[in-house]
Order: structure tokens, then sequence, then C-alpha cells
């Protein structure tokens, strides 16, 4: 698998991270927030898409949509009766069994979206069980 750097895709820094924000940490706003804004929004999104493995490692999904899911947490606040907007962030990782399948095996024996299986192994030995191993 190729990995791209900063310098040919900026958003690369976006699947690379490896940590969740589980103490709210308070953001910049620029520019104002209207007042009937305030509430909390959830996002879903990629928390990382690499793991290191109990024998030391890496393991990486082979597509974007087989990282791991995460949802992030931002709260919109007026503390004053008057005053800007305060904007804090959370984030907290959904895949945790997932994960540890992943670290403890250093695999991953699910269907996922960019799985490579031999089509004899799956789909043609449930119709037929003298398929031989394709490769």
């Amino acid at each position: 698998m190729v990995v791209a750097t900063t310098d040919v895709w900026p958003n690369t820094a976006g699947f690379d991270t490896d940590y969740e924000e589980h103490e709210p940490v308070e953001l910049t706003v620029k520019g104002t927030i209207p007042r009937h804004a305030a509430g909390v929004l959830y996002r879903t999104g990629p928390l990382g898409y690499k793991a290191k493995t109990n024998d030391g490692k890496i393991w990486a999904a082979r597509h974007w949509f087989d990282g791991f899911s995460c949802v992030h947490r931002f709260q919109i606040d007026f503390p004053d009766a008057d005053g800007p907007a305060k904007v804090t962030y959370r984030s907290r990782r959904t895949v945790d069994e997932y994960l540890e399948i992943v670290r403890t095996t250093g695999k991953l024996d699910s269907t996922t979206f960019a799985a490579k299986r031999d089509p004899c192994e799956s789909f043609f030995w449930k119709v037929s069980p003298d398929c031989t191993r394709c490769t």
C-alpha cells in the first residue's frame, strides 16, 4: 500500500490520527455563530486506519471506508448573555472490539469494503463443496 505524503495529498494527516479527545477541547471561533445554533452537533468520520499489532507489526486498512470510525462531538454554548459563542470538541472511537481483534490477530476476518478474498473460499464454497482453491 502506498501512503501519500502531506506534500502530495494534504489530508493524509487526518487519516493518521491515533488519539481520541475524551475531555472537551475549546476551539477558536472565527467570525460569529448565531444564537439559534446553540446545541450539540454529532458527526461520524474516520479516526485512523492503522494499528500496531501485539507482535509489533503495523496493520493498515486497504480502503478509507475500512478505517476506524469515530463520533466527533461539537458543543456550541453562549456562556454570557451578550457574549460570543464557545465551541468545544470531543471524539471517541466506536470500534473498540474491531480494533482489539486487529491488535491481537494482526488481521481482520470479516467482510470489509476493500476485502481481497478468494471466491472459492467464500461464495463458491457455499454453492459447491467440490470447489477447489482458485490460486
